[in-house]
């Protein structure tokens, strides 16, 4: 299960299977950025979607996706482990 982390520290759960570009682009409201998060060995644990263009829309600060990214974060993100990303790009592609 995804976590979508609001701006405004609201917190919604989003389900693998409902993941596609369209919806991390709804959520973040534009394009996407990746951000790997590091664990203090230096191994990725999370993976962390942002709006690509944040800093120039003026979005506002995500103090929680910004904890979980090490660095600062702009607007509404999602937040999914390693493992979910994987599962969810074998989903990518299902039925055609």
């Amino acid at each position: 299960m995804a976590l979508i982390l609001r701006a405004s520290g609201d917190t919604q759960e989003l389900a693998i299977s409902d993941i596609t570009l369209e919806k991390l682009q709804q959520v973040v409201g534009g394009y996407v950025e990746r951000i790997l998060c590091f664990n203090g060995e230096g191994e990725i644990t999370h993976v962390l979607y942002v709006n690509d263009e944040a800093r120039l829309t003026g979005l506002p600060f995500n103090s929680a996706a910004a904890i979980a990214a090490g660095q600062s974060i702009l607007g509404d993100a999602v937040l999914m482990t390693k493992e979910e990303e994987l599962e969810w790009q074998s989903m990518d592609g299902e039925g055609e």
